[in-house]
């Protein structure tokens, strides 16, 4: 005979630990934060070693920021985890681009300014930000969007609900 399902299994929520789950949604934040930092960080670096411009990596963005909701949640899944997922991947990769387009801000003002210009734009400026701003248009070319779709898309599976069928 079949029990009946508690509420949260219904919603599509699981419930095996032991925390509430409002602090388990925090922690599964902040492992999403973590993992779209870090991928957007690996991201950066490889635009600054390679000096080449790519859009995949958004896929690793994705998935960390996945991983991160899970891992930081104790395991979290359901459309909450999923959603906190989808939104640090999409930080993730405004990140990612941002990193990538200083990388090529930079170089593009070292020469055509010197360095004495460009040694005063920083990763943080609000120079830089504002060029980025103003420069989004141009940057988000269907080649892109169809990454950054694939990496929200990820994201926002590796938290989901897995299927009781046998």
């Amino acid at each position: 005979m079949e029990t009946p399902e508690s509420p949260s299994t219904q919603s599509g929520i699981t419930e095996d630990t032991g925390l509430p789950m409002v602090v388990r949604l925090f922690l599964g934040g902040i492992g999403g934060f973590i993992g779209a930092v870090i991928a957007a960080g690996l991201w950066g670096l490889a635009v600054f070693y390679t000096e080449t411009e790519f859009s995949f990596p958004a896929i690793g963005v994705g998935f960390l920021a996945g991983v991160g909701v899970l891992v930081g949640s104790f395991g979290g899944r359901g459309i909450l985890f999923q959603a906190i997922a989808l939104d640090f991947s999409l930080l993730g990769l405004a990140l990612g681009h941002y990193a990538s387009f200083y990388v090529f801000a930079r170089d593009s003002i070292t020469q055509n300014y010197g360095t004495g210009i460009s040694g005063n734009v920083g990763l943080f400026s609000s120079t830089t930000l504002s060029l980025f701003i103003e420069s989004i248009g141009e940057l988000l070319d269907p080649f892109t969007i169809i990454w950054a779709v694939v990496a929200v898309i990820i994201a926002w599976s590796v938290p989901r609900q897995q299927s009781n069928k046998a």
